[in-house]
């Protein structure tokens, strides 16, 4: 944890123990490509050491994704690595999380208005201006430098030759899984983010679940919030 100039900040330990996850990251490069470009957000506040732009987030995420061999990349998902090659969920995956599930929330949770009033704010915007997830790269433990498991399924899709089979191959870890990680939130008057406020989000967040394919059952955890 970096120390502050301004002491603006309030710290939070949240460890997911999930019951199986799958990778969501592509590993064809072309694909990579357009999805950075279809998601890259041209408003979005760059902390230090962010790509600036879509070309560059997507050359980092090839570099964190096996190389596949001819034919094998169509339809693979997978994990990223780390520089030990263990597998790993961005921090922005998170952070992706919380602002879905506080989205859905915000009619359900009254929070402190500007006046200091109980009321119902656009609670997903707040969130991603006040809570931050501090690593980029967050190992799922027990380390492992493999997925435990490949699912594969035939699947339909829409080419501009006409509709197609593929196969689809997802990577998938099994329990025992979790991640650790860190979140550091914006003190504030009135306080928004309370640890009472991130709880009921996590709450319903871990229903909603985690990472990739999460209609099929993957990503759902219990969780451990505990404040610094």
């Amino acid at each position: 944890m970096t120390a502050t100039k301004y002491d603006i900040w309030d710290y939070y330990d949240l460890v997911l123990d999930l019951i199986d996850i799958a990778g969501g990251t592509p590993v064809d490069p072309r694909l990579i490509d357009k999805w950075q470009e279809a998601h890259w957000n041209t408003q979005a506040k760059f902390l230090e050491g962010d790509p600036l732009s879509a070309e560059e987030a997507a050359e980092r995420t090839k570099a964190m994704v096996p190389t596949p061999a001819v034919g094998e990349e169509q339809g693979w998902t997978t994990f990223v690595r780390d520089d030990s090659k263990r597998l790993c969920k961005e921090g922005r995956d998170v952070k992706a999380m919380l602002k879905e599930c506080a989205n859905i929330m915000k009619g359900l949770i009254p929070v402190p208005n500007a006046k200091g009033v109980e009321a119902t704010i656009p609670l997903r915007s707040r969130l991603a201006e006040h809570v931050f997830v501090v690593e980029r790269l967050i190992p799922l433990m027990p380390e492992r430098q493999k997925a435990d498991d490949t699912l594969e399924k035939a699947i339909h899709v829409m080419t501009a030759q006409g509709p197609r089979d593929a196969l689809k191959r997802t990577d998938i870890c099994r329990s025992p899984v979790s991640v650790s990680c860190t979140l550091k939130v914006l003190r504030g008057k009135p306080m928004i983010f309370t640890w009472e406020v991130l709880d009921q989000i996590l709450f319903y967040a871990q229903e909603n679940g985690l990472g990739a394919d999460r209609s099929q059952g993957f990503g759902q955890f219990t969780y451990k919030l505990t404040k610094k």
